[in-house]
């Protein structure tokens, strides 16, 4: 479990789409949580900086909803795979 603050984003705001993630904090505020949501998967690109591979979306509802925690896959990358 991470907080969802800590997971760093390559996706701009242009990118994500408002309505999804709108759509994903109600669900979220819903269920009491996160709930049935895939876990976010990140890479771990070294002194603990998480990067976020797929689930934007759903980080950033998670943050809107104000779920402290969140369930996250991690692994870990090289410098070269991370740039």
């Amino acid at each position: 479990m991470v907080n969802p603050r800590r997971l760093k984003s390559r996706q701009g705001p242009s990118e994500m789409t408002g309505n999804k993630v709108k759509r994903y904090a109600s669900a979220m505020r819903n269920q009491g949580g996160y709930g049935d949501f895939p876990p976010v998967e990140a890479a771990d690109v070294g002194n603990g900086n998480l990067v976020i591979v797929d689930g934007h979306h759903r980080a950033e509802a998670a943050m809107k909803a104000g779920i402290p925690e969140i369930p996250v896959n991690v692994t870990a990358v090289s410098p070269e795979e991370a740039a």
